[in-house]
């Protein structure tokens, strides 16, 4: 059990900070249902699993050359500023919160896919996951068995999940209060956000290369 706890604290906090699936999650509750925003989550907590488990067991995909990491980044940066712009377009205004946009169930792979690719989009997340399950690690917390490293990463997807959920939750409260224009600011804010990170992603890049 706890080997369960800690991976579900670890899981829910790590997710907290904004970043990419966070202002994608918020931005969809603005503008559509409840379903789609949390499968955007749901995507980024199934790969929160995903990474935690190959790094416990210290495995990788594989270990790409320099061209192609420099590739996956650059495919990464074009792919967030691409959401950020398509999200900045879309609006709400007409939007009766009354009666939220019917969910298109062949459209819920589509934002879950959306969490996995925002997600692997930041190809230095793996350093940071590897960083927190080594302070982890550092306080004994972390299970030495394959069963309980298992367990450990279940706990780590819920816990994200969790996270997500409760986000689209308060999302949801906040429209109801919100009026239409308000709707559309907050909406290209977050767009905006996404823009943002993608630029400073792509700066970041520029000075990696510039610096090697």
């Amino acid at each position: 059990m706890q080997a369960f706890f800690t991976g579900l604290i670890t899981g829910f906090l790590i997710v907290i900070p904004i970043g990419p699936i966070n202002v994608s999650v918020i931005s969809t509750g603005m503008v559509r249902d409840r379903l789609s925003a949390f499968a955007i989550g749901f995507g980024g907590s199934v790969m929160d699993f995903t990474y935690f488990f190959i790094i416990l067991h210290g495995l990788l995909l594989f270990h790409p050359g320099e061209a192609a990491a420099l590739f996956i980044k650059l495919g990464g940066v074009c792919f967030l500023l691409a959401v950020g712009i398509l999200i900045t377009k879309a609006s709400p205004a007409n939007i009766d919160l009354r009666k939220p946009k019917p969910v298109k169930r062949s459209s819920l792979p589509g934002f879950f896919l959306l969490g996995i690719f925002l997600y692997v989009s930041n190809p230095t997340l793996i350093v940071t996951l590897s960083a927190i399950l080594a302070t982890i690690a550092s306080w004994s917390l972390l299970p030495v068995t394959k069963a309980g490293r298992l367990v450990f990463c279940t706990g780590a997807g819920i816990g994200s999940a969790l996270w997500y959920w409760l986000l689209v939750f308060l999302t949801f409260r906040l429209r109801e209060k919100l009026a239409g224009k308000a709707l559309i600011i907050i909406n290209r804010a977050c767009g905006l956000l996404i823009v943002l990170l993608a630029l400073y992603m792509g700066i970041s890049l520029m000075m990696d290369i510039l610096g090697s």
